[in-house]
């Protein structure tokens, strides 16, 4: 029996005498926006399609308890009820008689998730309005987007050169290569028993590292103790915040990129305390402390020197990675820095920070820092991109297939030969870069090398959709592309530019065109951007004569095409619903708001590399494949209510075209029966060939409605990205996040599976019964309004066109019908909402079910809104039933 204890008002209570305990739902996604916020826990019966993946999302955070409709008891029901309402009580039992303690604190804590699904820089509103004018203003195949042109090379290489080695091996001397494999394992012995007895000394001789290594391995806390914490530090609108910023880079660029975020931050009222080697100047709420003197800085250096060491990746990694620990050695050497993270009593700085703000290219010098003040942090990174880095800060690793390297000559990778060398580029330097700071930890240990890893809450990056080619991000990255940008002066005819970003887009920001010659790092790529545009012409600043470069300023300056496509661009660039600045403070805020923001983090993150990549599930495959058949059989026969009717989207795109008026209008071209000429078409898809028709033959850009939380089959024609199964869940999966081996190998197969059937389905049809449609040439959709929230969802990569509107069906409340107001309002224990929303009768239920429902019902203290189509027989006394309720109304007003 449910206790009904009088302190089981809970978290939803605004009346003594009422309050919704839970609500009862089948897991459609608009259910789940309403009760997230409505700030609502959920029992939820998920039935198909995407609603166990749903529910699943909700039972992660914590939110929701799941059961199985047609294998649920009245025990079970009992149960999972007893079990949601129960935490109340037992929060009453650990704080006595602080029961109106118990209550603030649990009240709070049921409500983060609603605060965190409303905390937005703009409503969805005004984001599918400012998305749907911004399309108004203004493709590799299958084989290339998964490298296998570049792998069959690889691999025919790999054999050639095993081949060859294979040879010459065999003409060794079998005796004298004995003697050096014996001598090496010698070796090999001595050299790791000389590397523990150097490990022992370095421990014992800094007792500091010894103390965080065993600390990490024993916690201990008293969670009544955390929910009195939570209630003393629940979110409140963020005021003069603390912020901490550190300047971990001797660049001078990469400075102007970090102050315009820190004078975005002052401009706001939150007071900055820096350690810089680029004194700004003290300012109302900035403080710097001067490190110059620690740092090497890199200003006006060598031309060629520069480019020798810079320029090339072969030396490039080992530069970057030797430049990054220097620089991290001079920022701990700072004695008023040092006293900081120490903590003693000749600190010269309160360390009561909210927020750390860094930039950095690894995590060991971050982590030790954020370590040692527990606090979260926020990377600035000044490029437009983070190859080498990425993986270990987002959990996310970029197709090299689509997505060039920073070090890329091009910025988009579009021939066989520029997609294998991006592909080799990426393979050489992760490795390379993770080897590098592997050998300098072991011959050269500091102590922030044993610091546990703290992963960025968000990372700010230097970089615009403009400038930038279209790709996959997770949604803790940012962009602030031109946040250094001010206002400008009188602006040029032309600029010369080597590629910087900053001056990227100072130029683009003044509609300027430019002759770049690239240097180094990411300027190659960075003018590439610019010539795609057609606003640039780019040089190579050592093969340069006095011809081709007159040639190439005449027609620059003669040519009014890059002047009219700078102007466009730099329209563009300035087309965004909220400034950077604005972007960087509200972000910074969200930070300090929900306590780190741990729900942006991919889950990627949480993976080994081979299971990132799948290595063990291909491992499984190759190796057992009898045993894989067997799996992938009884896998099969259970998805295969899952998979997708395409006959009955045909069905739905014959029923659009057999309107009369509709069809009139797709062949007149010019309106057809209506007035007025047409901008834009909004539509949901269920494939590009009904859609495209439209499209073309009214020569109209076009934007898709999604109306699921994800588009696992379509991604990829409607994006071009394709989700990486290890990580992001089918939508029919039952899982919202595949954590298990056989879970990740259920999805990947749902995944290989679904896009199979619905190619074959689809060409099946055309095949046996053709339409006009089906010949039509594909038209991408400009945007995807997608019907999900990072709240509600798993953290995962979107392209830019993805725009999340998660609850954009949520209206004001209005007043509840009396009846119903007054049932809730004489409920001595609070009320249970039941629905199975709009698309399931729940008149429909097995009888042994729905009898189920009514002997729990009847069981528990509460009562019981039920939403059911017909009379009930039996009805229990504390159930009110009725075809419809104001569901928004009551879950707002209660």
């Amino acid at each position: 029996m449910v206790p009904s204890t009088r302190c089981t008002l809970y978290a939803y209570c605004t009346r003594k005498s009422s309050c919704l305990l839970a609500m009862v739902v089948y897991g459609g996604i608009f259910g789940v926006y309403e009760a997230v916020d409505s700030g609502v826990p959920v029992l939820g019966f998920p039935l198909f399609y995407d609603q166990s993946r749903n529910i699943d999302n909700l039972v992660n955070s914590q939110r929701a308890i799941a059961l199985d409709l047609m294998t649920t008891t009245e025990e079970t029901l009992l149960n999972a009820i007893s079990e949601i309402i129960n935490i109340l009580t037992i929060m009453i039992t650990i704080l006595s008689n602080k029961s109106f303690l118990c209550l603030l604190v649990t009240r709070q804590m049921q409500k983060i998730a609603s605060e965190r699904f409303k905390d937005r820089p703009i409503t969805l509103q005004q984001s599918v309005v400012y998305w749907t004018e911004y399309v108004i203003r203004l493709n590799l195949t299958w084989y290339q987007y998964f490298l296998l042109d570049v792998i069959s090379v690889v691999l025919i290489f790999t054999s050639l050169v095993l081949f060859i080695t294979y040879k010459v091996l065999k003409r060794i001397n079998k005796y004298a290569l004995k003697n050096k494999q014996s001598q090496k394992v010698k070796t090999n012995v001595f050299q790791q028993t000389n590397c523990q007895l150097n490990l022992l000394k370095y421990l014992t001789q800094n007792p500091r590292a010894t103390t965080m290594m065993v600390s990490g391995l024993c916690t201990s806390a008293v969670w009544s103790m955390v929910l009195l914490i939570t209630a003393c530090h629940w979110v409140s609108p963020v005021k003069n915040a603390r912020i901490l910023a550190v300047r971990a880079v001797g660049a001078k660029s990469h400075w102007n990129f970090m102050r315009g975020v820190l004078r975005s931050l002052t401009d706001a009222g939150h007071n900055v305390t820096v350690f810089t080697p680029f004194p700004d100047g003290d300012r109302e709420n900035y403080t710097e402390v001067d490190m110059s003197k620690e740092f090497l800085l890199k200003t006006n250096l060598n031309l060629k020197r520069t480019m020798e060491m810079f320029g090339r990746p072969l030396t490039y990694f080992y530069v970057l990675t030797d430049l990054d620990s220097k620089y991290c050695d001079a920022v701990y050497k700072n004695r008023q820095f040092d006293r900081l993270v120490q903590g003693g009593d000749d600190c010269d700085f309160n360390r009561t920070f909210d927020l750390i703000i860094m930039e950095s290219r690894n995590l060991y010098c971050t982590s030790y820092l954020a370590n040692a003040l527990n606090l979260p942090i926020i990377f600035t990174i000044p490029s437009p991109m983070l190859t080498v880095a990425e993986r270990s800060f987002t959990g996310h690793v970029s197709n090299p297939a689509a997505v060039s390297h920073y070090m890329a000559l091009q910025a988009v990778p579009k021939t066989f030969a520029q997609r294998f060398a991006n592909a080799a580029l990426l393979a050489y330097s992760t490795p390379r870069t993770a080897y590098d700071g592997w050998i300098m930890n072991v011959t050269n240990p500091k102590r922030y090398h044993w610091s546990p890893k703290v992963n960025p809450s968000i990372i700010f990056l230097n970089t615009n959709h403009i400038t930038e080619a279209s790709r996959p991000v997770v949604p803790n990255v940012i962009e602030i592309g031109g946040i250094h940008l001010k206002p400008k002066n009188k602006i040029p005819d032309c600029t010369r530019n080597h590629g910087g970003l900053s001056g990227v887009y100072e130029a683009l920001d003044g509609g300027v065109p430019v002759l770049g010659f690239p240097l180094f790092y990411d300027q190659s790529r960075n003018i590439d951007n610019l010539v795609k545009s057609k606003m640039a012409i780019a040089l190579d600043l050592m093969t340069m004569t006095e011809e081709t470069l007159l040639n190439a300023i005449s027609e620059i300056i003669n040519s009014e095409n890059y002047s009219i496509n700078a102007k466009i661009a730099s329209k563009r660039f300035k087309d965004r619903p909220i400034t950077p600045q604005q972007s960087v403070v509200y972000w910074t805020e969200y930070v300090i708001r929900h306590k780190g923001a741990p729900h942006l983090k991919y889950h990627g993150l949480n993976l080994a590399w081979y299971q990132y990549f799948l290595l063990d599930v291909i491992s499984v495959i190759l190796v057992l494949t009898s045993l894989v058949l067997f799996i992938t059989y009884k896998v099969f026969k259970r998805i295969i209510k899952y998979s997708l009717n395409n006959k009955k989207s045909q069905k739905y795109c014959d029923a659009v075209y057999k309107n009369r008026q509709f069809d009139r209008l797709v062949h007149a071209g010019d309106g057809g029966d209506f007035d007025q000429k047409f901008d834009l078409i909004i539509m949901e898809p269920r494939h590009l060939d009904c859609t495209s028709y439209l499209a073309n033959a009214l020569n109209l850009p076009i934007i898709f409605t999604l109306p699921s939380p994800m588009m696992t089959v379509a991604e990829r024609s409607f994006t071009g990205h394709m989700s990486n199964p290890a990580i992001v869940s089918h939508v029919s999966t039952l899982q919202a996040v595949p954590k298990t081996f056989v879970q990740r190998f259920t999805n990947a197969a749902l995944l290989v599976y679904s896009k199979l059937r619905t190619k074959y389905d689809v060409w099946i049809m055309k095949m046996t019964n053709p339409r006009r449609y089906h010949l039509s040439p594909k038209v991408k959709p400009s945007i995807i309004f997608l019907n999900t929230n990072h709240i509600t969802e798993a953290s995962r990569p979107v392209v830019p066109n993805v725009i999340e509107i998660g609850g954009i069906h949520l209206k004001p409340k209005n007043k509840i019908p009396d009846d119903i107001l007054e049932f809730i309002e004489e409920a001595p224990h609070g009320v249970i909402y039941f629905t199975f929303g709009s698309t399931v009768k729940l008149t429909t239920l097995p009888a042994h079910i729905e009898e189920t429902f009514k002997q729990a019902f009847s069981n528990v203290p509460q009562r019981v809104l039920w939403k059911y189509e017909s009379e009930m027989k039996e009805k229990p006394e504390n159930v009110m039933i009725k075809k419809w309720f104001p569901q928004r109304d009551i879950l707002c007003t209660l």
